[in-house]
């Protein structure tokens, strides 16, 4: 059997195993760790996309279980501040041909900002042109930016930023102050905040979490991350990247990208020559920045944000203050509420 068999067999079992309460419509990616379908369902007639993720039995759902996890805490925050995360409704165990697999309904998001950049209605392509306002990287970087900003103040690390991972929410955007994204598909992000220990005599021991080595082969991905001492300043580098996409023109072919983004990571292209908006200083100075090979040197998603969008409000990105509160009880005494101020930064 070919890979299009397989495909279209795989499209068949998951419509069956769907097919109680959703209708499958179609495709709309495909990754690594699953597939996932554009369905409607039959109880409101609403479309949704549902992620299919087979679970690994020698691996077990680690990476299933953390985009569960991460989305489900973001859904409990304010609408605002989760507006450039993807939104989530449920998840459920299910079994396609016989093999368990982890089904999460999402809200429907039409296309990625890859294809978007190539394939839009707008002006094709030649949308990096835009004059605007707004520019067409500035739309869509200030909520790249907003979005980084939520994960990390909920000390979260997405660890897979790259224009395939942004969706485009509005099916057909006719104007660049219309488009409206989200970051999405959290199967590699991970949970790098405090954790903690009451020992018998009261006292509380504040542990962070221990990071592991990640190899990922992405071109997108910040040096360090095959290191243990990596933070949210992953994310930072990889939105860089994100960036000098959605600000160079021509848009290059895959293979041609491929080779560019290597001669960048090498420090072998003057960024400034290749954006098309050469008068916006901020533009490429924040871009080298960000691709800074040095965690140290880059700035968090917050302050990226505060210089090239000087305009917008403060927001938190976990490494400012922020109270901690957690139940403990020293012996004999009944339970009470505490706080712990953490200033703690990983930047």
């Amino acid at each position: 059997m070919n890979t299009t068999d397989n495909d279209a067999t795989l499209y068949a079992e998951c419509g069956k195993a769907l097919s109680n309460k959703y209708e499958v419509d179609g495709t709309l990616g495909k990754g690594a760790f699953g597939q996932v379908f554009k369905v409607k369902c039959k109880d409101n007639g609403k479309p949704y996309a549902i992620k299919m993720l087979p679970i690994n039995k020698i691996q077990g759902a680690k990476y299933e279980q953390r985009e569960v996890e991460a989305l489900t805490k973001f859904q409990n925050r304010s609408e605002e501040s989760k507006r450039n995360v993807i939104e989530h409704f449920k998840a459920w165990i299910l079994y396609v041909c016989d093999v368990e697999t982890l089904a999460i309904q999402m809200e429907l998001c039409w296309v990625n900002l890859h294809t978007f950049v190539i394939k839009n209605k707008i002006d094709g392509p030649k949308i990096i042109q835009a004059e605007g306002p707004p520019r067409f990287y500035q739309q869509v970087f200030r909520q790249i930016l907003d979005g980084l900003v939520f994960i990390h103040s909920m000390y979260w690390v997405h660890r897979d930023i790259h224009p395939g991972n942004i969706l485009i929410v509005n099916p057909n955007p006719q104007r660049i102050n219309d488009i409206h994204v989200k970051i999405a598909d959290f199967g590699l992000a991970r949970y790098v905040g405090t954790t903690f220990d009451l020992s018998s005599d009261g006292t509380i021991n504040l542990k962070s979490e221990e990071l592991t080595p990640f190899a990922c082969d992405s071109l997108h991905t910040a040096p360090e991350l095959n290191t243990k001492t990596y933070d949210f300043k992953v994310d930072v580098y990889s939105a860089g990247m994100v960036l000098y996409f959605i600000s160079c023109f021509p848009v290059l072919e895959s293979s041609e990208l491929k080779e560019e983004i290597k001669a960048i990571r090498r420090g072998e292209r003057d960024i400034n020559k290749c954006i098309y908006h050469k008068d916006d200083k901020k533009l490429s100075s924040l871009m080298k920045q960000m691709l800074e090979k040095n965690p140290n040197e880059r700035p968090s998603a917050s302050d990226a944000k505060k210089y090239m969008f000087p305009e917008a409000t403060d927001s938190t990105d976990g490494k400012k203050a922020q109270n901690i509160k957690f139940f403990a009880r020293k012996k004999n005494e009944d339970l009470r509420t505490c706080s712990i101020a953490s200033s703690r930064s990983r930047h």
